[in-house]
C-alpha cells in the first residue's frame, strides 16, 4: 500500500492588518485570502509534493506581492527540491526574482520569509528562510522545531522579530536551512506529522500547546482550535498555518 498525504491549511489577514502579507502553498494550490476558509487536501504521495508558507517582511513595501512571488515560484520549481542542493538553488532563484519583480514594479526592498517540506515517496526535506516554521512530531508524538529561526537574539537568548535573513532583501542571496533525512517516507515505512506556520501563529503558541491540540484533535477542528485560540491569546498579525500527515 503506497502513502497517502492529507494537509489542512488556512490563511487569513486578522482582525488587525489592512491585508493579507501572508501565503501558503499545497503542492500547486496557492492562497492569499483575506478571509480565509479551511480547506482539506488528501493525495497519493506518488511523486515530489511540496508545502510551504511565506511572510511578507513587515514595514516593507509590497510584503504581500513578496509572499506570493516566493510561493507562485516555489511551486513552479517544485520537482526540483528534492536534495538540499536543488533547494539552495531555488532559494536563489526565488530571492532574484523577488527583486527582479520589486525593480519593475516599484517595490525595491519588497521581502518575505519563507518555510516549507519537500516531500517525495522516498525524500523529506525541510527548509526555511526567515522565522516561519516548521515543526514536526516524532513517532511518540512529541513536536520538535525542525526549522531554524533567522532572527536577531536579545540578551537573554530570546528570539526577537529582528531577521537576520529573508528572500529578496538587498545584498547577498541567503542560505536557507535545510534538514530532514534523505530517506524520510517511503513506499511501506514510516510517515509523519508536520506543522508549518507563520508568526501570526507560533508567537503566541508554544510548541506544548500545538502538541496537545495534534494528539487531542484532528483535521480541521485541530486548524480551528489553534486559529481561535491564536486569536484568543492576542495575535494581532496576519496567520496562516498548514497540519500535515503522511500515512500509509
Amino acid at each position: 500500500m503506497g502513502l497517502t498525504l492529507t494537509a489542512h491549511a488556512v490563511t487569513d489577514r486578522g482582525f488587525f492588518r489592512d491585508r493579507n502579507e501572508d501565503a501558503i502553498a499545497v503542492d500547486t494550490w496557492f492562497s492569499q485570502a483575506e478571509h480565509g476558509v479551511a480547506t482539506t487536501f488528501r493525495m497519493p504521495l506518488a511523486r515530489p509534493t511540496v508545502l510551504a508558507v511565506a511572510d511578507g517582511v513587515g514595514g516593507q513595501p509590497g510584503g504581500d506581492v513578496a509572499s506570493r512571488v516566493a510561493l507562485m515560484e516555489l511551486i513552479a520549481g517544485k520537482d526540483r527540491l528534492a536534495s538540499a542542493s536543488g533547494i539552495c538553488g531555488g532559494m536563489r532563484s526565488i530571492h532574484d526574482r523577488i527583486r527582479s519583480v520589486g525593480r519593475s514594479t516599484g517595490l525595491t526592498g519588497m521581502a518575505t520569509t519563507v518555510a516549507g517540506i519537500a516531500v517525495g515517496p522516498g525524500s523529506l526535506r525541510v527548509f526555511n528562510v526567515g522565522d516561519s516554521r516548521v515543526y514536526l512530531a516524532g513517532p511518540d508524538g512529541a513536536l520538535r522545531q525542525q526549522s531554524l529561526d533567522d532572527v536577531v537574539r536579545d540578551a537573554f537568548g530570546n528570539p526577537t522579530h529582528v531577521l537576520t535573513q529573508c528572500l529578496g532583501r538587498p545584498g547577498q542571496a541567503p542560505q536557507p536551512n535545510i534538514s530532514g533525512p534523505g530517506d524520510g517516507p517511503r513506499e511501506g515505512g514510516m510517515g509523519f506529522r508536520a506543522v508549518l506556520c507563520t508568526d501570526g501563529i507560533h508567537s503566541v503558541l508554544d510548541e506544548q500547546l500545538i502538541e496537545r491540540a495534534l494528539l487531542e484533535r484532528s483535521g480541521l477542528d485541530c486548524i480551528d482550535y489553534l486559529v481561535e485560540t491564536a486569536i484568543r491569546r492576542g495575535s494581532r498579525d496576519n496567520y496562516s498555518l498548514i497540519i500535515v500527515e503522511v500515512g500509509e
